[in-house]
This record gives structure tokens, sequence and C-alpha cells, in this order.
């Protein structure tokens, strides 16, 4: 009892660590179509610099720490493989894609209030942002989640889209989970103020000349571009970093860490970051992601081009403990260090299911 209860308050305090992180600057994400297939852009901007890119297996059977009021924890069995980007570690997710094509990315939101302690287990912010790419195929998949598994301690809104080419806004106002989507998401952007804000703003073509960082403006000026797209034939991913360069911080261009574009129809990754100009790939087709083999990971600021699998190691301890102590020492100099690694030998330790003859993984309500 006494290791489970600090467990969870290590959970609580990355949790309040992560949102103090993504609240220090803004972020912008988008999307639009292109010839059948949806491009998803996200710039994340921040005064922590460091980040690492996972390549997460399926078939593990995962739980979170924090009960709900009944006293359940979140558990799932992972479905899907997922590459995601962090700010912080293993399992702890800040954007991604799985491999059916669902990505998500996350910009804070100063208006957000989280859902109150119900029966629902609880989830921080990038442990459900890694819950849902586990788990959801589709953007109807992720809004159905909000019926079992509860977020907590977020500060974030988040863009989603899957490969059927639905999108939605997702925000916790006033407690509850709000979907933007279909209709009611004309725009496939978000900033840093609430999406219904910045439709307004949008619909009345307000300029924000004195401020061309205010959400308002990045939202009015990102979906101008995603709009002018089909004006004129261009590589699609190309032009959505164009879309990215025109919504980087002006007085701080460095402060956008890394900008990734998300080709859902092609299943690969691009990106750059604030210190390696050059694009870099990542195709999903050249990972296995069955649980049996080793989890993947990279630093992303290394300064390759291209394509870069081959260059993924596997998943080293030692190696994501540094990247975790560093990112709390930054952001919590006053956290207890010696919390962080048991916290890490659980997530290490998520088991991996037997596969059945059919190929998937045996859960708890799977026939004997």
């Amino acid at each position: 009892m006494k290791k489970e209860k600090t467990t969870q308050m290590v959970i609580f305090g990355l949790g309040i660590m992560w949102a103090a992180s993504m609240a220090a600057l803004a972020c912008t994400s988008f999307a639009f179509p292109h010839k059948g297939r949806m491009i998803f852009g996200a710039n994340y901007d921040n005064d922590l610099t460091s980040g690492m890119i996972f390549v997460n297996k399926r078939g593990l059977h995962k739980n979170g720490w924090e009960p709900g009021v009944s006293g359940a924890v979140a558990s799932w069995v992972c479905k899907y493989g997922s590459i995601t980007f962090s700010c912080v570690g293993y399992q702890l997710a800040w954007a991604g894609m799985n491999e059916k094509g669902l990505a998500i990315s996350t910009m804070a939101l100063g208006e957000t209030v989280n859902p109150v302690a119900d029966e629902r287990p609880p989830l921080v912010s990038p442990l459900w942002m890694q819950y849902i790419l586990d788990t959801c195929a589709t953007v109807e998949d992720v809004m159905k989640s909000d019926r079992e598994i509860r977020i907590m301690d977020t500060v974030d809104h988040y863009l989603v889209c899957d490969r059927l080419g639905n999108c939605a806004a997702i925000e916790f106002l006033d407690g509850k989970m709000v979907c933007h989507t279909a209709a009611g998401l004309p725009v496939r952007a978000l900033a840093n103020r609430p999406y219904a804000a910045c439709l307004e703003s949008w619909k009345k073509n307000e300029q924000f000349s004195a401020d061309p960082y205010d959400s308002r403006s990045r939202f009015n000026r990102v979906g101008r571009m995603t709009m002018e797209l089909s004006k004129k034939e261009q590589d699609p991913v190309q032009y959505a970093f164009r879309i990215l360069e025109s919504v980087r911080q002006p007085r701080n261009p460095e402060f956008t860490r890394w900008s990734i574009v998300f080709d859902i129809g092609n299943m690969a990754i691009h990106y750059r970051s604030y210190n390696n100009s050059q694009i870099r790939r990542i195709d999903f087709g050249a990972f296995d992601f069955d649980c049996r083999t080793p989890a993947k990971m990279l630093d992303i600021h290394n300064g390759l081009f291209g394509d870069i699998a081959k260059a993924f190691t596997d998943y080293a301890h030692d190696i994501n403990l540094d990247f975790l102590t560093k990112a709390v020492q930054h952001q919590r100099p006053d956290f207890p260090m010696e919390k962080l690694p048991p916290l890490l030998q659980m997530m290490e330790g998520f088991p991996c299911l037997p596969k059945q003859k059919g190929g998937q993984a045996k859960t708890d309500d799977t026939p004997q």
C-alpha cells in the first residue's frame, strides 16, 4: 500500500509539472485534407528544450495509479502501436500518431476546468494521451472514451484527426468534455484560446497586427493558409511546414522547439527542430509494433536528416531516467528525484500479453 501511494504521489507531481511545462509558452496545431489524405501539423513552443521520440508497442496491459471515487484505477490493453513525441519520457505523450492513423496534439488552454472526481478512473494528461493512442482508432472512439476514463491535471485542449478524414477539437470546460467536430469545426485548428472564441474572431475576419502571435491571429492565419492550398498544386507536407513557420513566435523563434507534420494518409511523420532545420521522416512501415520486441527511442534533437528509422535504438532505462530527471529538474527543482525510478520501473513493467491463434493479444475478457 505504501508503494502504491508513493507512485500515486509521483504521478500527481508529474501531472502538475507537465501542466506548468505546457502553460509556459504557446503552441499551434491544424489539419487539412489533400487528395483524400489528412495532413496534420503541430508546433511545440516552450522554454523546455529536451524531447524524445518513442516507438510504443501494442499488446501491453497498462494501468493508471490514481483511483476514481469507487477505488478503481484505469486498466487497458494497448490495441495499437504508436510513435509519440514527449517532453518528459516513456508512456507520457505530448503528440503522436498510432498505426490506425489517429493523430493527436496538445495546446495550453488557460480556461480549462478539469472534471470533478467521479467513478471514472483518472489519468493525467500525458498518460491520457497515450491511452487515447493505445485504444482509439477514430475521432468517435476518442469522444466515447470520456464515458470510461476521466482526464485530470490538464491545462490543455487537444486537436485529434483520424485516417477517415474526421477531426475534433477537444476541450475541458466547466468540468466537461466539449467536442467541436464535423460542421462545428469549420476551421481545423487550435491555438491557446477556446475554439469558440477563435472561431468567432475568424468569422469577423479580425486582424491583430499589434500582436501576430496572439492565439486568434495564429488561428486566423492558419485557417486562411489551409484553405488556400487548393488554389494551386503544392507538396502538402512542405506546405504544412510553411504554415508552421508562419506561426512561430516572432520575438523568440527558437522557442518553437520542434514542428511536426503527420502525413496520416501515407502513415509517415515528418519533423524539424529548433537546432536542426533539416526535415526528418519516420515511416510506420519501418517498425514492428509487437510487444515481444523492444520499444524504441530517439532523441528529438539529433543531427540527422531524411529517413531516420534506422537511428532508433532499443529503449534504455538509464537514458530515459536521465531524460525524465532533467525535465523534472527544469520545471520542478524542488521535486524529490528519488521518486522517479520507481515510476519508470512500473511503466517499464507493463506486461506483454500472450497472443491468441488469431493474432490478437489475450485480455481478461478473452475466452479461455
